[in-house]
């Protein structure tokens, strides 16, 4: 069944080409087939590193939950320990602050605007401090009157104005030299002063200056700084008894305050 070729140079039979196709087929599926073993070989390696890097985060996903786990316990129990050391109240401090001047407000007061001065107050206890007070009076260090005219617990006491201090105990405060004047009335108070009914002396007005009734920051300056403790009542008998420890407590207080005070 073959066709002779052989008048015909470079010519072969049927059998003999179809071996060769044959050979040449069987050569690229060999070929074909390592490059996919190659191929498949690679992609085993690079799945293998994969799993490899997953386990090792597992690993340290594991060691950073058991550290957050311990760290967690660690903050609660100093939670607990702080709950059990620290008080329930803590104090908080704030500062008011104009262009005249600077005062540390405690927990516990309040401060109030009123033009260029602040009152700081704690329920009837009320401490006023006035950084740009003119002076009417032409008299040295002031009138008792120009400072205590207004303040409610001295309102209360003073049957007339203008008038002189009641009664008058000095206590040197400690701060820039200034001196604090806590004035009370008694039975034995001069008549121009409401008396209370029984023996006991009430606290009504006290006052801070190193001049007379002012503090005095400059000597070319007519302006002065105003600083006074009040106790606000409509009753003579109502107000603080001098020798209460509560009343000390609280002068002693706003003496605290302005001891915070800086002038500008």
């Amino acid at each position: 069944g073959s066709v002779s070729c052989r008048k015909f140079t470079g010519c072969t039979n049927d059998r003999t080409n179809t071996e060769t196709v044959s050979e040449h087929s069987n050569s690229d599926a060999q070929e074909q087939l390592a490059e996919l073993q190659q191929a498949n070989h690679a992609l085993q390696t690079r799945i293998d590193q994969l799993q490899r890097q997953i386990d090792e985060m597992r690993i340290v996903q594991n060691v950073d939950i058991q550290n957050t786990d311990d760290q967690n316990q660690d903050d609660q129990g100093d939670r607990d320990e702080q709950t059990e050391s620290t008080p329930a109240a803590v104090s908080q401090e704030t500062v008011y602050e104009n262009e005249y001047m600077r005062v540390t407000i405690p927990d516990g007061w309040t401060a109030t605007p009123v033009g260029s001065a602040v009152n700081i107050s704690s329920g009837s206890y009320i401490l006023f401090i006035n950084p740009n007070f003119y002076q009417a009076s032409g008299v040295l260090g002031g009138r008792y009157s120009e400072i205590a005219q207004g303040a409610p617990g001295a309102e209360v006491v003073m049957a007339m104005w203008p008038a002189d201090v009641c009664g008058s105990i000095q206590t040197d405060i400690e701060y820039n030299g200034w001196t604090r004047y806590d004035n009370s009335v008694a039975v034995t108070s001069p008549a121009y002063c409401r008396q209370p009914s029984d023996a006991q002396a009430r606290w009504y007005f006290s006052y801070v200056s190193n001049e007379g009734f002012f503090i005095r920051q400059d000597v070319a300056d007519t302006h002065r700084t105003v600083v006074t403790m009040s106790y606000k009542t409509s009753s003579v008998d109502a107000l603080p008894v001098m020798a209460d420890a509560t009343t000390q407590e609280k002068i002693t207080e706003m003496t605290a305050i302005v001891r915070t005070l800086i002038l500008k």
